[in-house]
Parts: structure tokens; C-alpha cells; sequence
């Protein structure tokens, strides 16, 4: 028997070889087609992280100029692959965040022609060019298949994408807005490679200060500034935000030229060059600040200028006193704290201490003149240092008048009169005027659609009354209040206090001292009357609050601290009272509802076992009952619950078969009920909601009675659960729409549940901010209502349907309204 020559085995032996190859071959492909194809993917999933970390950064500068306030950001600047127990992974990815120009004296922002309105204030700002050093951040992504990636670059309020063959914008520029410039100068160096790098922004400036400049058409204000950006980008980007004008014509666009100013030399890896933006004639409101990120940051020299928030003429009684304050400031127009300031006096009378102060917390300082016994003048000089030069130095023109004789602390008989109240500035838009004729005393309030006024009154003796008590009072508190409602005269027999009217009718205000007094009748109008239903939101403290057409803030509870974590719209009687009411979870998980007379219902008591989602929008309506009700999700299915007879019911799912109480219907957030098919089913509405996958839905009742659920679009997916709005009429057509906000730009779309139909907001090239709910309400009252977002400033914003435009929600006082970005704005 010959054993060697046995060939049984061969295929065997064949076969594994060729399975093995086969094996091999299937790890080498694996290895060089599916890891980098899945390594890339993390690459990309990590620079779009950084994006968003970038654009916080950019926020986070930007809360510099508005508050005097900054923070802290992490980005993470490298990412891991998965781990592979056969296969390879190349070294982890880096990428290298850096600042540029920050370093280099050469690189600034210069703002030019620019003369301050207020006298003491343009010693300063005379016209003169001012520069201030800044620079940029960038992110350099390293990674080791997404070859494409592009730098991320923060510069000038902007955060932007750079490629190799185009720029794409990730904000909108913060420089110009209607007639608001402003510049925050980048201070501090940052060079990191690798893991997290935590950036804490520091406000190098105190408490800012907006100060009002002028140019004029031979002389018109520039802005240059230093930039990775070409000024034909510059140009495109303003034209989009709607603040460029080049002839002139739009009153709320204000750049007229911008023009390449030349380039710098600087180390980075994106060049820098200048970029010069001519205003047209007129008045704008400059805010400047400065911020610091990383190393070497240099604070703000001392006081710059000396000014006054007071007139530098006044007159004094004999042996009278008066105040005068000075305020100190830095380049940036920030208050200077504790800094020494001097004050003599050439001529009558004295100051009070020895001359020297040092400002406070508000950068003021106060020196008490002391007048003489005799009519005379004086000149009050206060120098911020010595030998300082005209902007640091405030001179105060004193006149000293005769006091005319008096009673002496009050002990003799006097006449009391109230000064003409005619010759008084009040508050606002608010105007006065009083008969020239008989009776004496007949006056009118004209409020201007100004929600309350506030009217300056002084009192006076004749004979003067020194240190007499004084007394005021009125006829009617509804429509006007006093404050102070006593007070003493001063050495020139006077006194004053504050009349506020925040009601429409007839008030008559008294003033009685000694055996003596006087009255004055004023007609109120034109004063619309309490907050009207607006749109609700939380401050950065959670607090909830709305806000009416007018700019009134209406705080809800006794003390303003109600806490909200969701909100839905002020829009439904909910508990049939006649009055709309605004639906909110609590800081408990309790759903409540309150209006405007601090009425408070509860809905779903935190003891509740089913309670609202604290990451979802609220909708309120009526689909399929006829009853006001309130919609929400439990983060995982959609409920409904009403208010009957004086007590709440408990909250039931809504089912897909009613009848069966089967099969609730998933939901994430609810936008609202509304007409959103225009099919005539379900009472004309169905409930429009973000399903489990965070596409857009709707629930619509079918033929026999259940309910069925449809997308209302296939894709985008909505981004943050409850940033949509509730359904109403928009774009003309009779079905509601839904505005929702999206992942990618156009970040905001509009739906409704016609033929799945999807459209973009023309003129809205804003990205709210994420996670925030948006809402409706006729801000302008134009009869249509307009989208209201927080935007990345975490100020609300609106955007009007019929305009195609956007602007800021103002308050009453005419500044931007800050909120929290939890709940957002319903």
C-alpha cells in the first residue's frame, strides 16, 4: 500500500486556501473601502459639531457689547474613530483653533467722522478717527479622509465657512442694523491643537455705553475694518441682512458704500485685508466693547474723556447747594471705575470735601457746590488728571440768584403753588399742554399710545419756606399716582416729585404745606391701557412673561417669579371666563394656565401619572369636542385635556380609535389645531404635532369616526422638538400653515397639509436658535400675524409675511427683548 501518493485531501486543503483568500480579500476591501467611508463620517458629524460650537462663540462675544457680560465655550477640537477589534484606524483626527491678528498692532477696526450728539461727549468723539485693535479666530480641521473639510472662521460678529474655492456664512453680520453700529474689539491669543478647548470670554470693558453720532454728507461716518472677507462678500452679505443702500432710499438701510481699503500682513493662515462701509447722512447709535479670549489680554487704559449725564449751566439759589455729576469713560465708552477726578471752583461760593473723588461702580463721581449768601457766579472745572486736555475736563457755569427772603424752615404764612406743568418734559412720546386762560389749572395729558407717562411737578413758596413739609396726593389712583407723595423744600422754598399716568381719564393733583395749597386737573388720553394677549416667553431665568403690539411686559404672579419650562400660545379661553389664557408647564411638571388678571387654573397637577414633556410645545384648540382644550406630549404620545365646570379632567391620550381608546398617536411636541387641510373633517381642523421620527404630522378624523395620522412633509426633519409655530392662515391660501425650523439652511420652511406643500421664507436668512419654539402674533398690526423666533443673540425677532421682512421686537422702552432660549416664544 502506497500511503504518499494518496490525493483525498487535495480539494480539501484547495478550498481552504481559496476560502481564506476569499477572507483576506473581504478584510482588505473592508479596510480600504468601508473605514475610511465610515471614518469620514465621523469626521464630518465632528466639523459640523465645531461649526455650532463656533457659532456659540461667536453669541457668547456678542453678549459683550449688549450687556457687559460674556462666558464660556467648548470646542472640541479633535474626534475618535470606533474602536475595530481586526481592523485599522489611523491616528485620531485633530485640528488646530487659533486666533489671528490679535498680536499685531496693525490690525484694527477705525470708526471715522463720527461727532457725539451730547456737548461733553463730542470733546471726544469729534469727528476724529478712532482705532481700536482686533482680530479673528479660526478652526483648522485636520482630518484624515474629509480632505474637503472647510477653516471656521469668527471675525467682525460673523462665523463663516472657508473652502478652497468659496465662503459660505454660517450668521448673519451684527455690525449694522438700521441705525445701530456695533464693533467688538477681539483681544487675547489662542493657539490649541487637539482634545477641548474650554474658551472663557471675558468683557474687558465696564458697563457699556451707546453714544449718538452724526455725519453729514461732505463728511459721512466710516467703518473699516479688518477682515478675511472681500468687500463684494461684505456687500452680498448686507444686502441680504437689508442694510445695504447704495442710492439712498431705504430708511431702514443705512450703508451706502463698501469699498476694498487695502491689505495687512499677518502670520495667520487666512489673510486679512481692509474693508471700508460709508454711511449715509444722519444719526446713529455707537456701541463699542471689547472682549477677551485665552492669554495676553490687555485690559482698557484708564479714562479716556470726562462727561456729564446733566447740563453744565445751572442755577442756584443763595446759600443753596447743588450736585454735579461727571462721568468717567474708557476708549470704548464703558464707565471707569475708581478713578481720581478733581474739581476747583474760580469765583462765589465752595465744594464740599477737598475736591478730589474717586468714581464709583458707575463711573461717577459727585461734588457738592455750596453757593454764597449773595447773587453771584462761579465756574466749577473737573479735570480727570492733571493738565488734561478739553475731553477730559467738564466745566460747570454756575449762577447764583437771590433768594428773595422766605419764612424760614416753614414758621411763617407762605402761598403754595404748583409750577406751570406745561413748561415739564414727560416721559416718551407723551405730550401737555394747559389753558392759557381761566380756570387755572386745566391741563391735558396726550399719551401717544405710550402705556404709562411720567410728569416731573414742582412746587413752590411765596415767601420762600425753607424746610417746609410738603404733602401730594390725587383725586383718582386708578389713573395717576404720585412718587415721592411727600417731601421738604429746599433753601429755594421748592419741591418735586413724579406724577405717572397709566390710565385713560381725569385726575386732579394736589399739594398742600403748611396752610397753603394748590391742585391741577389733568384729561388723560391716548394711553392704551393695561397688556393686552401677546406673545409669551421666559426670561434667562426662567420667569414667565408676554409681551403685547405696544412693547408692555406683563410679569405673571405677585412677584413676577412664575416659572415656565414649556409654553404654548395666549390665543383660547381655556377655562370659559371671557379672558384668553396663556398655557405653561410649571417648575414642578404641573400644566397650568393664567391670564392677564393673574388668574391661575390647574390643568394636570404634578401628582399627576401622566405629565407634559418639558422639551415640547403646547397646543391649544378644539378638534373634534367643540371645547377649548390644551394639547402636549408626554414625550412619547399626544394628549388632550379641557377645563369643565370649575375643575379640571384628566388628561386622555388621543387615540387612533377613539372608540377602543387604541392605539394613541406618538408625538413629540404639538404645534396646534388649526384648519390645516381645508377638508371639512374634524370640524374643519386637525392637530398638527412632530411625530417620534421629528417629522411634521397631522392628525385628521376619517369617515367612520377615527383618527388617522399623515405627514405633512417627508423631509426636512424638524430641529428641536418644539421649534415650530401653531397653524394659521400665512401665505393666502385657505389652509393653515405651520412654520417649522430645520437643520440646514433655509433653517425656517412653511407647510401646510395640502399636497404635502413645503416652501421657503423669502427674506429670512435668519437661523433661529436651536431648540427654541417660535410663535405667531400681529406684532405690526397690519391684521396678519408675523413669525417671532429667538435669534442666536437670544433676543426675539420677527418676520413679517407680508413685507418679506425681518426686524427686532421691541419693548416699550425701545430696546431688544432678551429671553431665555428653553421654552423660546409662543
Amino acid at each position: 500500500m502506497e500511503f504518499f501518493d494518496d490525493e483525498r485531501g487535495v480539494s480539501v486543503q484547495v478550498g481552504a486556501v481559496i476560502l481564506l483568500a476569499f477572507v483576506v480579500i473581504a478584510i482588505s476591501t473592508y479596510q480600504v473601502q468601508v473605514v475610511p467611508n465610515q471614518n469620514e463620517e465621523v469626521e464630518v458629524n465632528h466639523n459640523r459639531e465645531v461649526q455650532e460650537r463656533m457659532q456659540d462663540l461667536r453669541d457668547t462675544i456678542g453678549t459683550v457689547p449688549a450687556r457687559g457680560v460674556g462666558g464660556s465655550v467648548a470646542v472640541p477640537l479633535g474626534t475618535r474613530y470606533p474602536a475595530r477589534s481586526i481592523f485599522v484606524n489611523p491616528p485620531s483626527p485633530t485640528g488646530l483653533l487659533r486666533t489671528i491678528g490679535t498680536t499685531n498692532e496693525s490690525v484694527g477696526f477705525t470708526v471715522d467722522n463720527a461727532s457725539a450728539l451730547d456737548g461733553e461727549t463730542a470733546d471726544y468723539w469729534n469727528g476724529t478717527a478712532r482705532s481700536f485693535s482686533t482680530g479673528a479666530i479660526v478652526y483648522q480641521p485636520r482630518y484624515n479622509v474629509y480632505q474637503s473639510a472647510p477653516a471656521t472662521v469668527y471675525e467682525n460678529s460673523l462665523a463663516y465657512n472657508r473652502f478652497r474655492t468659496a465662503n459660505i456664512t454660517l450668521t448673519q453680520q451684527d455690525v449694522f442694523e438700521g441705525s445701530r453700529i456695533t464693533l467688538t474689539a477681539l483681544d487675547g491669543e489662542v493657539r490649541r491643537e487637539g482634545g477641548t478647548a474650554s474658551l472663557t470670554v471675558r468683557a474687558v470693558t465696564a458697563e457699556p455705553r451707546t453714544v449718538t453720532v452724526e455725519g453729514n454728507a461732505s463728511d459721512p461716518v466710516t467703518v473699516t475694518i479688518p477682515t478675511t472677507l472681500s468687500a463684494d462678500e461684505w456687500r452680498n452679505l448686507l444686502n441680504e441682512s437689508g442694510q445695504y443702500d447704495e442710492p439712498g432710499t431705504d430708511p431702514n438701510a443705512n450703508v451706502t458704500e463698501v469699498r476694498p481699503d487695502g491689505t495687512l500682513s499677518t502670520d495667520g493662515p487666512v489673510p486679512l485685508q481692509l474693508v471700508t462701509f460709508e454711511l449715509e447722512p444722519g444719526t446713529y447709535q455707537l456701541r463699542l466693547a471689547k472682549a477677551g479670549v485665552g492669554t495676553g489680554v490687555t485690559p482698557v487704559d484708564g479714562g479716556s474723556y470726562l462727561t456729564t449725564p446733566g447740563s453744565t449751566s445751572r442755577s442756584v439759589p443763595a446759600d443753596g447747594s447743588e450736585t454735579l455729576t461727571v462721568e468717567v469713560r474708557d476708549r470704548f465708552n464703558g464707565a471707569q471705575s475708581g478713578v481720581q477726578v478733581e474739581a476747583t471752583v474760580a469765583g462765589d461760593g465752595s465744594l464740599q470735601g477737598d475736591g478730589t473723588e474717586l468714581t464709583g461702580d458707575d463711573g461717577r463721581a459727585r461734588f457738592t457746590y455750596d453757593a454764597p449768601s449773595s447773587s453771584g457766579s462761579a465756574t466749577v472745572t473737573v479735570n480727570l488728571s492733571t493738565g488734561a486736555n478739553r475731553s477730559q475736563q467738564v466745566q460747570f457755569d454756575i449762577t447764583v440768584t437771590a433768594s428773595g427772603g422766605g419764612g424760614g424752615g416753614g414758621n411763617g404764612a407762605y402761598n403754595v403753588t404748583w409750577r406751570n406743568p406745561d413748561s415739564s418734559s414727560p416721559s416718551g412720546a407723551a405730550t401737555i399742554s394747559c389753558s392759557d386762560g381761566q380756570p387755572r389749572g386745566q391741563c391735558t395729558i396726550d399719551g401717544n399710545g405710550e402705556s404709562s407717562v411720567d410728569l416731573p411737578m414742582t412746587m413752590f413758596t411765596d415767601p420762600v419756606a425753607d424746610g417746609a413739609s410738603v404733602t401730594y396726593s390725587v383725586s383718582n389712583t386708578t389713573v395717576g399716582s404720585f412718587s415721592p407723595t411727600s417731601g421738604t423744600t429746599s433753601s429755594s422754598g421748592e419741591d418735586q416729585t413724579t406724577l405717572t399716568v397709566s390710565q385713560n381719564g381725569s385726575v386732579t393733583t394736589y399739594v398742600t404745606s403748611g396752610a397753603g395749597g394748590d391742585r391741577v386737573t389733568f384729561d388723560v388720553t391716548g394711553i392704551p391701557g393695561g397688556p393686552q394677549p401677546g406673545m409669551v416667553y421666559t426670561t434667562s431665568g426662567g420667569y414667565l412673561r408676554s409681551l403685547d403690539a405696544n412693547g408692555r411686559v406683563y410679569e405673571f404672579g405677585p412677584s413676577g417669579q412664575v416659572t415656565a419650562q414649556s409654553l404654548g400660545p395666549m390665543d383660547e379661553d381655556i377655562d370659559g371666563d371671557g379672558l384668553v389664557e396663556v398655557p405653561y408647564v410649571d417648575g414642578n411638571g404641573a400644566l397650568k394656565i393664567r391670564d392677564l388678571n393673574g388668574e391661575v387654573q390647574t390643568l394636570v397637577p404634578d401628582s399627576a401619572s401622566i405629565l407634559p414633556s418639558t422639551s415640547g410645545r403646547l397646543g391649544v384648540g378644539s378638534y373634534r369636542t367643540g371645547d377649548s382644550e390644551v394639547y402636549f406630549s408626554d414625550g412619547s404620545d399626544l394628549y388632550r385635556v379641557d377645563w369643565e365646570g370649575g375643575a379640571s379632567t384628566s388628561a386622555e391620550a388621543v387615540y387612533k380609535k377613539p372608540s377602543k381608546t387604541k392605539d394613541p398617536i406618538q408625538a413629540q411636541s404639538v404645534a396646534g389645531v388649526g384648519n390645516f387641510l381645508d377638508d371639512g373633517a374634524g370640524g374643519g381642523d386637525e392637530i398638527a404635532f412632530v411625530d417620534s421620527n421629528s417629522k411634521l404630522a397631522y392628525v385628521d378624523e376619517k369617515g367612520n369616526g377615527d383618527n388617522q395620522k399623515k405627514k405633512a412633509v417627508d423631509n426636512p426633519n424638524v430641529v428641536g422638538v418644539s421649534a415650530t409655530t401653531e397653524p394659521a392662515q400665512l401665505d393666502g391660501d385657505t389652509p393653515a400653515d405651520v412654520v417649522w425650523r430645520t437643520g440646514s439652511s433655509p433653517f425656517v420652511r412653511l407647510a401646510d397639509g395640502t399636497n404635502s406643500e413645503d416652501s421657503t421664507l423669502p427674506g429670512m436668512s435668519d437661523k433661529p436658535k436651536s431648540g427654541a419654539s417660535m410663535g405667531l402674533y400681529d406684532y405690526t398690526g397690519d391684521g396678519t400675524p408675523e413669525l417671532i423666533y429667538v435669534d442666536q443673540n437670544q433676543e426675539l425677532k420677527y418676520y413679517d409675511f407680508t413685507t418679506d421682512t425681518t426686524g427686532w421686537v421691541k419693548d416699550e422702552f425701545g430696546g431688544n427683548v432678551t429671553v431665555g432660549v428653553g421654552p423660546g416664544v409662543a
